[in-house]
């Protein structure tokens, strides 16, 4: 008995030790698993390769120029600009509080396409960074403000309208943004920038000839001259009634006469051109308005109102003192980053 007992002990102790090893590289090819097995055990893995894919790359984002929706409402963003200063309707200068800082303006349009009223606001726009921070908003009272800066606004939303507006950020010069942000209703809509870096470009006022623009318009200053007397006949035909107007400078002045022309490139309706607006600014920064009154100009610049896309050309006569330089030319209403200037030099 006591031969049995030992024997049933050896048996075990040998079982219990060989079960819990690892198994070894040389194990038996019965123990492999069949064809039919490892298909079983590779299906899984392969039948959620797409969640896999998907969870790790999304789908592409739609990009600047793209209109892109979930089912109530579909986004735009046209552009995003920096300035490193906007100046409003009045001539105030306004600039980031933070050194380093810059506007950020994005120009987007928003549609609604949920059948129902929806609301708009600025608030539910986001600029996010390649961090994903939250790029803030500043508040800007700006009396008359820029033709471009046509805020995006809180208000009702009708199904099937759209409403294109701006939102201004303050972003630190050298951050690269990610993407913009439309956050209500949910699910977010998103627009990428595509690691898009702020700066604003070294400014260079544009010359005689070229295009400078800002506030809603394009301003080109085709030339500029002096003359020492203007004539213009009246009544050249006519059996009664003939006159010639002179018009000639003050002791001690000059006359010039500035050739130009003025494009509506505003979302607004339209833009009221005021002659009034435009400026002959010397080296002294001293300014110029045109001459009050004069009929012996042909082809005046005069106060009127341009559509989208619309051009107007006109001449307009300065009287300045004798022998003055000229820096530049100036159209006075509020503009985003510089005014609208021309250098004459």
């Amino acid at each position: 008995m006591k031969k049995v007992y030992i024997a049933v002990t050896i048996l075990l102790t040998t079982l219990l030790i060989f079960g819990c090893q690892p198994t070894p590289e040389t194990t038996p090819t019965t123990e492999a698993p069949t064809q039919s097995e490892a298909a079983e055990t590779e299906q899984p893995s392969t039948s959620t390769t797409p969640d896999v894919e998907t969870a790790s790359e999304p789908a592409e984002m739609a990009k600047m120029g793209e209109e892109v929706s979930n089912d109530q409402v579909a986004l735009t963003v046209h552009s995003v600009e920096f300035y490193d200063q906007i100046t409003g309707g009045l001539g105030g200068t306004y600039k980031p509080s933070e050194e380093g800082d810059v506007f950020a303006i994005v120009d987007l349009t928003v549609r609604n396409v949920s059948g129902a009223i929806l609301k708009v606001s600025p608030t539910y726009v986001r600029l996010l960074d390649d961090q994903d921070n939250r790029c803030p908003r500043p508040i800007l009272i700006i009396a008359g403000h820029p033709y471009e800066l046509k805020s995006l606004s809180n208000e009702e939303l009708p199904s099937d309208e759209e409403r294109r507006g701006m939102v201004v950020f303050t972003v630190e010069g050298g951050t690269i943004l990610s993407k913009v942000s439309y956050t209500t209703p949910k699910p977010a809509i998103e627009v990428s920038l595509e690691d898009l870096e702020v700066s604003v470009p070294p400014y260079r006022m544009p010359r005689v000839g070229e295009t400078a623009s800002g506030g809603g318009i394009e301003m080109r200053v085709s030339s500029i001259g002096s003359v020492e007397k203007l004539e213009k006949e009246y009544g050249k035909d006519s059996e009664y009634f003939n006159l010639i107007w002179t018009e000639t400078a003050k002791e001690g002045e000059e006359l010039v006469i500035l050739d130009l022309s003025i494009k509506n490139v505003s979302i607004e309706p339209d833009i009221t051109i005021n002659p009034l607006y435009v400026l002959l600014i010397d080296t002294e920064s001293k300014a110029y308005g045109k001459v009050a009154l004069t009929i012996a100009l042909e082809g005046l610049l005069g106060l009127t109102d341009i559509s989208p896309g619309e051009e107007t050309w006109g001449r307009l006569l300065f009287s300045v003192p004798a022998g003055v330089t000229l820096d530049r030319v100036m159209y006075k209403i509020g503009a985003l980053g510089p005014p609208v200037q021309v250098n004459l030099r």
